[in-house]
């Protein structure tokens, strides 16, 4: 137990936070505190690690605080102790930043730091948080191939599937169908698949739908779909055949030119003639000819339509032939609009978020592409999302630009882009503040301060010292020193004056410290400790010391006294001393005191010493351990293990309680012994002893103790004699 003195709380707390979109993502918040006694320089208590989960390729911000019970300015220090290195964007600040590192799907990483806090005086206390990086999965962006038709004279058709994974994946594919006529698939976990015209049923000219499913196995899951449409009336000729080329994909509105190539066996020329078959109808620019043009109807809704044109192929001497020429027309869907998001201005070395954003009415599925155009060229981290953070460069000059572009791009790959300015500036540095060290004043003494203050850049620095708590003291506090008379403090007591100083540069950038004086009495009683609360036995020899702080290192007297005049104290006068605890009827509890004194004055401090009574205490019995012995041998009970915590005289008594009856050669002794029976061999015997422990204050306590008798085989006896009659 301490009296007086001065006692320092200082407390961390730690939070972590994720910023996504400049929006605060995690906070964690741990409090831990801790006492320091004035003069030390460490502060150790048990600590427990949070843990956070952030997610990687996300601008990370440690948040550290120390709070310190003298509102002293308190130093910050971050070190990372264990993981992948990354770099903090401050390692002497509070808020620190830095990027969560890339992280492969399937994995973590463990990034650890340590934030210390410190006094003025040097008293430090240190906090850990442990930050789990997790990666973030990319759907694959999967392709079904192109629209194919399929006809009677074509054995098989190949959809073949495409799938990208931008983390890398390894991905497994399924097939399935689903519209149209249904058809027995084969091989559906394969990256394409293959239709055989044996399984379709050509009289029916509905368009079957197949779907490709890539899945990365870490809940990425992508999708596409391709139409294959049969085909019956199409007229064959071995002398000559023509293409109408590919299944064209357009947009409504859109000229649509289709063009049909062909050859023939003897060379002659061949003319064509168009005919449409399915599909809103449509005017083409020519009904003969190789090459025809049409405008894309307009669509109802939201649905693609699909157009399907037969064209004739004719050749003197040759015949004819036919080839279909498909068209699927699709909503129109314009480019989706890009905004890099507001111009800015920065500092050096500072870290920066840039915020895109993309519209498009006709199209949810956009990509983003960040890109640096010109100035200092830096790192974009995040790049293929709407935000990217880069760290703003130092510079030589004044100002310097640089130029960030987003492109954003739909499905049908129409883009917009939009530029973005970021100037960076070079800031002017902020003056440092130093209030001088913190340190003992006298109670009404003269007092001089002298403080300082540092300009990075140069700049004239203007000084204004204010008073932040305490008793009010008069200074002028416009220069770098001051004096004042301390405050009236009385023995025995202390009190505080914080001063804060405040140093301006000439662009009004300015910094702050402070000064925490501790008034002192010209004479402080000692502090005293007694020594922690005791429990003793009654007639018992205790002990007890002592111990006290003079802050001017006078000599020290010291004094024991007990509230109880039976309570007798050897060598009172000593720091350290022995006692002799009185004979009590009931546990009973002593006040000792210690009064040390330093001539000038006294302090005290107590304790607590509880006398038990100890006839309550139980008598302990034992009989010793079992045992396992051989027939016919000499076995010894041994009671000496017994005794009584109140230190009683004891007695003994022996008794069998079962098995074969033994003779016990002394039923009183602590310690006896008899003989084990005889046991037939294959046979065991138990014989069960009992002890009791007692004394003349009808107390009693009990064991018992099993002896296992095992048989001994004994060898025969031959005998070899003659006779002769």
């Amino acid at each position: 137990m301490f009296s007086g003195g001065i006692i320092r709380l200082i407390n961390i707390r730690l939070y972590v936070r994720m910023v996504v979109k400049t929006v605060l993502f995690l906070i964690l918040s741990l409090s831990l505190a801790g006492l320091l006694a004035i003069g030390s320089f460490g502060l150790s208590f048990a600590q427990s690690i949070e843990t956070v989960d952030v997610v990687e390729n996300k601008l990370v911000t440690l948040i550290g605080e120390g709070y310190d019970e003298d509102d002293e300015d308190l130093a910050f220090f971050w070190q990372q102790l264990d993981g992948e290195p990354v770099n903090l964007s401050s390692y002497s600040i509070p808020t620190p930043q830095f990027m969560a590192p890339e992280v492969a799907n399937g994995s973590i990483k463990v990034l650890t730091f340590q934030l210390t806090v410190t006094d003025p005086t040097g008293a430090r206390s240190s906090d850990v948080v442990e930050i789990v990086v997790n990666p973030v999965n990319h759907i694959p962006l999967v392709s079904a191939g192109r629209d194919k038709l399929i006809f009677p004279t074509i054995n098989a058709i190949t959809l073949v599937g495409s799938a990208v994974d931008a983390d890398d994946d390894s991905l497994t594919f399924a097939w399935e169908q689903t519209s149209g006529p249904e058809i027995d698939l084969v091989n559906t976990k394969l990256r394409y698949l293959t239709i055989i015209s044996p399984s379709i049923d050509f009289s029916n000219f509905t368009p079957m739908t197949f779907k490709l499913t890539a899945d990365d196995g870490f809940g990425g899951v992508g999708s596409d779909s391709a139409t294959v449409y049969p085909y019956f009336a199409l007229l064959t000729n071995k002398l000559i055949s023509i293409d109408a080329g590919p299944l064209q994909t357009v947009r409504e509105g859109e000229t649509v030119t289709m063009d049909v190539t062909g050859e023939t066996l003897n060379g002659k020329p061949i003319s064509y003639s168009w005919v449409q078959l399915i599909g809103s109808p449509v005017s083409l620019s020519t009904y003969v000819g190789d090459q025809v043009r049409f405008i894309a109807p307009d669509l109802e809704g939201e649905n693609s339509e699909l157009l399907s044109f037969q064209v004739t192929g004719y050749s003197e001497g040759n015949g004819w032939a036919s080839d279909i020429a498909m068209v699927r027309v699709l909503p129109f869907n314009g480019p989706p609009i890009a905004d890099a998001g507001p111009d800015q201005t920065v500092s050096q070395n500072v870290f920066v978020n840039l915020e895109g954003s993309g519209t498009d009415p006709e199209d949810t599925k956009l990509k983003f592409q960040w890109s640096q155009k010109s100035g200092s060229q830096v790192t974009l981290y995040q790049r293929s999302f709407e935000d990217v953070y880069f760290v703003s460069p130092f510079i030589d000059s004044n100002s310097a630009d640089l130029v960030f572009e987003l492109r954003v791009t739909d499905s049908d790959r129409n883009f917009d882009t939009h530029d973005v300015t970021i100037t960076v500036s070079k800031q002017n540095h902020p003056p440092k503040a130093n209030a001088g060290p913190d340190r003992k004043i006298i109670s009404d003494s003269q007092v001089t301060v002298t403080g300082f203050g540092v300009d990075p850049d140069g700049d004239e620095i203007t000084y204004s010292w204010s008073q932040i708590s305490g008793d009010k003291v008069s200074f002028d506090g416009s220069e770098a020193i001051i004096s004042f008379t301390a405050p009236t403090v009385a023995s025995g007591e202390t009190k505080r004056v914080i001063l804060q100083l405040k140093v301006t540069d000439t662009l009004e950038q300015s910094d702050t410290d402070r000064l925490t004086l501790i008034v002192v009495p010209e004479n402080n009683k000692p502090i005293v400790d007694a020594g922690p609360d005791q429990v003793v036995d009654e007639n018992t020899i205790g002990s007890v010391f002592c111990s006290a702080f003079d802050v001017e290192n006078d000599p020290l007297t010291y004094t024991w006294t007990a509230a109880s005049s039976d309570f007798l104290i050897h060598n009172p006068s000593n720091p350290g001393t022995t006692f002799t605890a009185p004979s009590v009827v009931s546990s009973k509890q002593v006040e000792l005191t210690c009064s040390v004194s330093d001539g000038t004055d006294t302090a005290s401090d107590s304790l607590t010493v509880m006398v038990q009574n100890t006839l309550s205490l139980d008598i302990v019995a034992d009989a010793g351990p079992d045992q396992i012995v051989n027939e016919k041998v000499n076995i010894t009970l041994d009671g000496s293990q017994s005794f009584d915590p109140e230190n009683q005289p004891l007695s003994y008594m022996w008794t069998q309680t079962s098995g074969e009856a033994v003779m016990i050669q002394s039923e009183t002794s602590v310690e006896t012994s008899f003989t084990s029976p005889t046991v037939a061999n294959n046979e065991i015997k138990v014989l069960v002893f009992e002890l009791m422990v007692y004394d003349d204050n009808d107390r009693e306590a009990f064991d018992t103790v099993v002896i296992t008798v095992d048989p001994v085989n004994a060898p025969p006896t031959a005998e070899a004699s003659a006779i002769q009659e």
